[in-house]
């Protein structure tokens, strides 16, 4: 060995005996998720979440920010003062959102207010508008709580998981006290598109073909399983976050 090589690595030290070692410990649900807040807190680097300063929730005070941002197709725009968020008119046969044209960023006095997200089955797909989940949900709580509550509905049908925790990011501008997630029903279906033959990737179907000669039929199955609960530990880690970042409890509900 000359010198302009330099010191040989000593055997198992190399970056993808390194990475492969990682990527084992990773798979372990307590390490993925100790891994994410690290990298959400930016303590492995940039921060996977662009947090705004986190202040204690105070009731009816929604939490310190600069600019208003959009929530979801809510649009902000200040009126008398007040920040409103408001979506453009439905259309005709509706869309993949709920019909509520407008909602206060600020929630009235003595209202306690819950958002509520998800996918389908929560946005009341085949009953929307006429009845949604959001609405019995806002129903139920009027009759069981001796103050009022306002359900904000930010559920979409086809809502993915980058979608979901996208929206979650511009939800503490509502000051929610509670953050109802109603998903997982579709995810086996719209989080891993790219594992299939038929991708318009190449390396999509590269990593399709070596997951069939390594498992045969298996693999591809093992790998969207795999993939999939990758990206679930990291949306739940980020959720959690994100919503202790702004006082706020989860309550995550995986339909049938």
């Amino acid at each position: 060995m000359s010198d302009r090589e330099g010191p040989r690595r000593p055997p198992g030290s190399g970056r993808r005996e390194l990475a492969d070692e990682l990527a084992r410990l990773a798979a372990r649900p307590e390490v993925a998720r100790a891994l994410r807040l690290a990298q959400i807190q930016g303590l492995l680097g940039t921060p996977a979440v662009p947090l705004r300063a986190a202040t204690p929730h105070t009731e009816g005070q929604p939490p310190a920010s600069g600019e208003p941002a959009a929530i979801s197709i809510w649009r902000p725009r200040r009126e008398g003062g007040e920040i409103v968020f408001e979506r453009p008119e439905p259309l005709p046969l509706g869309d993949h959102y709920a019909a509520r044209r407008r909602f206060s960023g600020r929630p009235a006095t003595g209202v306690r207010r819950l958002c509520f997200l998800g996918e389908s089955v929560a946005a009341g797909y085949l009953l929307a508008p006429g009845l949604t989940p959001a609405q019995v949900l806002e129903a139920h709580l009027g009759h069981a709580s001796d103050r009022p509550w306002e359900v904000i509905d930010l559920a979409r049908t086809n809502e993915t998981l980058p979608g979901l925790v996208e929206t979650l990011r511009s939800v503490e501008q509502l000051a929610p006290e509670i953050i109802v997630v109603f998903a997982g029903n579709n995810f086996g279906l719209l989080e891993t598109p790219a594992l299939s033959p038929f991708s318009p990737s190449v390396e999509a179907r590269q990593a399709y073909a070596l997951a069939l000669r390594d498992d045969g039929l298996a693999g591809p199955v093992k790998e969207a399983r795999r993939r999939l609960g990758r990206l679930m530990e990291n949306a739940l880690a980020e959720v959690a976050a994100l919503a202790d970042a702004m006082g706020a409890r989860v309550v995550w509900i995986v339909p049938e």
